[in-house]
């Protein structure tokens, strides 16, 4: 959820991109709700997932991953 609040947030503020492929996490089903903000975020390098080729989307949210995506946030 919190990938797609920064995804949606780009789009308004206008420095929204579109990425030219997708991230490739076993564990984001295509055509999910989160998808295209997954793939967004991944080849905006706000994150490399968990390892092992996944990005575990139903794992809580940290303080300390949202300063992390906050920090990568294009300018």
């Amino acid at each position: 959820m919190v990938v797609t609040f920064l995804m949606n947030y780009a789009k308004f503020a206008g420095w929204y991109e579109e990425p030219e492929e997708t991230a490739g996490f076993t564990d984001v089903p295509e055509d999910s709700w989160y998808e295209a903000a997954v793939n967004w975020a991944f080849a905006e390098g706000l994150t490399v997932g968990y390892g092992e080729g996944t990005f575990s989307p139903k794992a809580p949210c940290t303080r300390a991953m949202m300063v992390t995506f906050l920090v990568r946030m294009p300018e």
